[in-house]
C-alpha cells in the first residue's frame, strides 16, 4: 500500500489505555447502531462509537490518544475486502487527500491497513451541508457567491495537483459553524492523466450522482476531466443564487442577470466551450462581486436575506461570547441551527458557587434576538449591582425583571459549591442534568416540584443540556435507544476527557440521531467540574 501511515504497527501491537466502561443502562441490542460490536482501536485512534453507515463503507468517531482530539475514521466493509477494484477506489481516496493542503479541504490524518482491512482517518468537520442549508433558509446572494468562491478555491487547489474531485454535490459541501466551506468525500476522485487498469476500475454504479454530473461523464466516468468538475460547480452555483435545491432543473432566466453569462459558459454541454480552468471561473465571479451589476440583480427579497443572516451572526457572536475561555473545568459546545432562536446560558460564579444557567424565549425569529440581548443585559446588571446575592436568588431576580419587561423564558440552572460540596437544581419547564461518578452517570429527574438539592464529590461531573429543539428537550420515546439512555452512555464513556473536548464530542453523537433535529434548532451542551478556582 502506497502510504507511510500503512507502515504502523497494527492495532493489536500497540499499547493503549483500557477504555472507561459504560454506564449501567437497559438492553440496547434492538438498535445495531447504538450497540454494536466495535472495534477498540483502528491504527493509534481509540473508537467512541459509530458516526455513520453507508452502501460501502462505515465511517466511526473515534479519539486521537495523542491530542485527544476527535476524529473520524473510515472503513470500507468487510464484504468488499475480496473485490481488489473497491480496494483499489477505497485506498485512492486516502492518497487522494493526502495530496491535498488546503482550508476548505477535509485533513487528512493517516490512512493505511489495519487487521479488520482498509481504514483513512480524517479530520471531524462540525458543520452543517449546504443541501439541507439550502433546503431551510435561502443565503443572501452575496454571501452566496462567497461560498461558491470557497468551493471554487478548494477544487482549484486540487487541479492544481492533478486532482478531479468528480462526485461535487452539495451533500459534499460542508458549512462550519464559522462559516468555513469544508469539500468532503473523494471516493471517485482520480488524478489527471492516470490511467487505472480496467480491473480495477469502478463500476458506473459506484460513479457520481447524475444531477450534478457533466453530460461526458454521464456518458463515460472516464472522460471526467477538470471540465467536468466546472460543470458540477455550475449546477451547484446555480442552486447557490436561487436559494434552493434545483433537482437539476436549471432556468438561466431566472437567475440573476450577472450571473447568467458565468453559468452559460459553466454549463456548456461540450467540455472544450467551458471555462478553460477554475482560475478564470474565479476571476468571473470576483469580477461580478465587485460590480455594481450585483446590486442591481438584488431583489427585495435578498435584502431580506441578508438581515436575516445579520441576525443570525449576532446571535452566534453573542453565544460565542458567553463561552469560558481557557478554563479546563468547563467546556460548552453549542449548534447554531439554520433559524432565529432566543437561546440563552450563562456559566459563572456567585458567591462561590459555580453556576451553569440556560435558557430559552418564547419568541424565535428577530424578537428572540431581541429577547436574549435584553435577557443578557439584565443578568450582567443585576449581577453588577448585587454581588451579595445567592445564586438563586441572583437568577430568581432576573428573569422577574425579564417577565415584568413582557420577556418570557423558560430556564434550569444548577449551582454547585465545591467547598460544602452542595448541589442545587432547579428546573423552570425546560433544560436537562446528568451526574457522571465514576461508578455511573444518571439523568437527574425530580419527582416532587422543579428543585433537586444533593452533594457530590470534586470527582465528579455535571452535564447540562438544552436546546430549542423539542424533540431533544422530551426525550421522545422512539424504536431506538431513547435518548436520555444514549446520553448518559455517551457522557460516562468520555467522563476521562477534557470538558470541552466531550462536549463536543456528544454533540456530534446527537447529529447523527434522525429523532433529533440538532441542526435545525440551537443547542448547548456543558460538561463542569465544580473548582474553587471557577
Amino acid at each position: 500500500m502506497s502510504a507511510s501511515a500503512s507502515k504502523r504497527p497494527s492495532s493489536r501491537s500497540m499499547q493503549h489505555p483500557m477504555p472507561e466502561p459504560a454506564a449501567p443502562g437497559p438492553s440496547e441490542k434492538s438498535d445495531p447502531l447504538q450497540n454494536p460490536v466495535l472495534p477498540q482501536y483502528i491504527g493509534r485512534f481509540h473508537i467512541d462509537g459509530i458516526y455513520s453507515q453507508g452502501g460501502m463503507s462505515t465511517i466511526y468517531l473515534a479519539t486521537d490518544p495523542l491530542t485527544h482530539d476527535q476524529i473520524v475514521v473510515k472503513v470500507l466493509l468487510p464484504r468488499f475486502l475480496s473485490d481488489p477494484a473497491l480496494v483499489q477506489q477505497f485506498v485512492n481516496e486516502g492518497r487522494i487527500i493526502a495530496m491535498s493542503d488546503h482550508p476548505n479541504i477535509v485533513k487528512l490524518y493517516e490512512y493505511g491497513e489495519w487487521e479488520g482491512g482498509v481504514y483513512i482517518a480524517m479530520e471531524l468537520v462540525r458543520g452543517t451541508s449546504l443541501r439541507r442549508i439550502l433546503q431551510h433558509n435561502p443565503l443572501p446572494l452575496k454571501r452566496a457567491l462567497e461560498v461558491l468562491l470557497q468551493v471554487c478555491y478548494a477544487i482549484g487547489h486540487l487541479h492544481t495537483h492533478g486532482v478531479i474531485h468528480g462526485d461535487l454535490k452539495p451533500e459534499n459541501i460542508l458549512i462550519t459553524d464559522q462559516n468555513q466551506v469544508k469539500v468532503i468525500d473523494f471516493g471517485i476522485a482520480r488524478v489527471i492523466n492516470e490511467s487505472p487498469e480496467t480491473s480495477t476500475t469502478p463500476s458506473k454504479r459506484f460513479i457520481g450522482t447524475p444531477i450534478y454530473m457533466s453530460p461526458e461523464a454521464q456518458e463515460n466516468p472516464r472522460n471526467l476531466s477538470i471540465q467536468s468538475d466546472i460543470y458540477s460547480i455550475g449546477i451547484i452555483a446555480y442552486e447557490l443564487v436561487m436559494g434552493k435545491i434545483t433537482h437539476g432543473r436549471v432556468i438561466l432566466t431566472l437567475a440573476p442577470r450577472g450571473m447568467q453569462p458565468i453559468l452559460h459558459m459553466a454549463l456548456q454541454p461540450k467540455p472544450e466551450d467551458r471555462y478553460h480552468d477554475i482560475s478564470e471561473l474565479i476571476t468571473v465571479i470576483s469580477d461580478y462581486i465587485h460590480s455594481g451589476t450585483l446590486q442591481k440583480d438584488r431583489q427585495g427579497v435578498d435584502y431580506f436575506f441578508e438581515l436575516f443572516s445579520q441576525l443570525e451572526a449576532l446571535q452566534k457572536s453573542l453565544l460565542t461570547s458567553l463561552i469560558p475561555q481557557n478554563d479546563p473545568n468547563i467546556g460548552v459546545a453549542m449548534s447554531y441551527g439554520v433559524g432565529l432562536n432566543a437561546l440563552y446560558f450563562q456559566c459563572c460564579t456567585q458567591r462561590g458557587e459555580n453556576v451553569v444557567l440556560l435558557a430559552k424565549g418564547d419568541n424565535r425569529g428577530a424578537p428572540g434576538i431581541i429577547d436574549t440581548y435584553c435577557l443578557h443585559t439584565l443578568f450582567q446588571t443585576i449581577q453588577s449591582e448585587n454581588s451579595s446575592l445567592t445564586a438563586s436568588d441572583l437568577i430568581s431576580l432576573v428573569f422577574q425583571k425579564a417577565t415584568d419587561q413582557g420577556i418570557a423564558f423558560l430556564y434550569s440552572y444548577l449551582t454547585a459549591n465545591p467547598l460544602t460540596h452542595q448541589f442545587t437544581w432547579r428546573h423552570e419547564g425546560w433544560g436537562s442534568l446528568y451526574i457522571s461518578t465514576e461508578m455511573a452517570t444518571r439523568h437527574v429527574q425530580s419527582t416532587n416540584g422543579n428543585s433537586i438539592e444533593g452533594t457530590f464529590s470534586l470527582k465528579d461531573r455535571f452535564f447540562v443540556v438544552g436546546s430549542a429543539s423539542s424533540t431533544l428537550l422530551e426525550f421522545a420515546s422512539t424504536p431506538v435507544v431513547p435518548l436520555n439512555v444514549m446520553l448518559a452512555n455517551a457522557i460516562h464513556m468520555t467522563r476521562q476527557l477534557p470538558c470541552e473536548k466531550q462536549t463536543s464530542g456528544i454533540l456530534q453523537k446527537l447529529r447523527l440521531r434522525g429523532d433529533c433535529v440538532i441542526d435545525d434548532y440551537p443547542a448547548c451542551l456543558i460538561a463542569i467540574n465544580p473548582t474553587e478556582s471557577q
